[in-house]
């Protein structure tokens, strides 16, 4: 049987799936027990861990296709962080900012003190790995639906505005604290998090980034020098030929 080289993107958009189905079956019944509700999730706290798993997009008309995008951009996203973190360290920063995420809007819902506020579906965590991927590749561009081209450095900041908007939505204070995970992120990807940067994965006996560029300076310099010597010998040569003394 063929290993899945991505598992934990792969295993985050299956529960994306399943809590999808399982959500329409069940009519929603099942909400209270997977996402933040007002300040009732103290009395559930696992649901600082489930939240992003909360999402029913099969009722509409449109939820199927919507699904299908976000699992296609979780996936191309996810797989790309995963084969430069590896699986475990993926899989650890995965659920670090849920939790992170967790702790700041249920502490946020607590303070508040308002039963009919809640925060459920996967935005704020797809779109922390959105920035995490942007950061990486700031120089790409993705096309937006398939139709629109849009910079990574540009994705970054619609990403941050649809989270101030959609999590904010029923209480703007909520979407200005959702930003902080967002700021965390591009923070972990570009590095400025001392010892927990998302680098690239070591394999034993593998040079790190650092080395490989520097073996390819000295393999460059090499080559020019060779390119000089072949040109001075080309010229004198020349010289040689038409008579005029090589000085």
């Amino acid at each position: 049987m063929r290993r899945v080289s991505t598992p934990v993107t792969v295993g985050l958009c299956a529960l994306l799936g399943i809590a999808a189905l399982a959500f329409f079956f069940s009519q929603g019944q099942i909400f209270t027990n997977v996402a933040l509700v007002g300040s009732a999730w103290f009395r559930r706290p696992w649901t600082l861990l489930t939240y992003p798993f909360a999402y029913s997009p099969l009722s509409g008309m449109l939820g199927p296709i919507l699904l299908l995008f976000l699992m296609a951009w979780l996936y191309q996203v996810g797989s790309q962080l995963e084969t430069i973190a590896g699986s475990k360290r993926f899989g650890i920063t995965v659920a670090a900012f849920i939790a992170f995420g967790g702790a700041l809007l249920g502490g946020s819902l607590l303070a508040m003190g308002r039963a009919e506020l809640f925060v459920a579906g996967p935005t704020l965590l797809v779109s922390c790995l959105t920035v995490m991927w942007a950061t990486r590749n700031p120089g790409l561009t993705v096309m937006l639906m398939g139709l629109i081209p849009v910079n990574a450095k540009i994705l970054m900041g619609l990403t941050a505005l649809f989270v101030l908007v959609s999590v904010g939505a029923a209480a703007p204070v909520l979407g200005l604290i959702a930003l902080i995970p967002l700021v965390a992120a591009w923070a972990f990807a570009d590095g400025r998090i001392p010892n927990l940067a998302l680098a690239e994965r070591r394999v034993p006996g593998e040079m790190t980034k650092a080395a490989r560029e520097r073996q390819e300076q000295m393999l460059a310099d090499a080559a020019r020098r060779e390119r000089d010597r072949i040109e001075r010998d080309r010229l004198k040569e020349l010289f040689e030929r038409s008579g005029i003394e090589d000085r």
